[in-house]
């Protein structure tokens, strides 16, 4: 794996799982109100990521085809 896609690989990885991860961990340290209070919250950075992340992978992916092909040609 070239180095250009460690760092694809690594910022458009699986978006979401750690914050619910952590929200439902969290959760067991809360009253039931204010965990569930984390949730809307919780979502729009979900949904935030996915919209951002999603506007990002195609320059990247084309840049990333780029620097695939000038180290080929080296």
């Amino acid at each position: 794996m070239l180095r250009g896609e460690r760092w694809v690989v690594a910022a458009f990885g699986v978006r979401g799982v750690g914050s619910l991860y952590y929200l439902c961990y969290a959760m067991e340290y809360f009253s039931q109100d204010d965990g569930w209070a984390l949730w809307p919250a919780v979502s729009l950075v979900i949904v935030s990521s996915i919209v951002l992340h999603g506007a990002a992978a195609p320059p990247a992916m084309n840049a990333l085809e780029r620097y695939r092909e000038r180290v080929q040609s080296d």
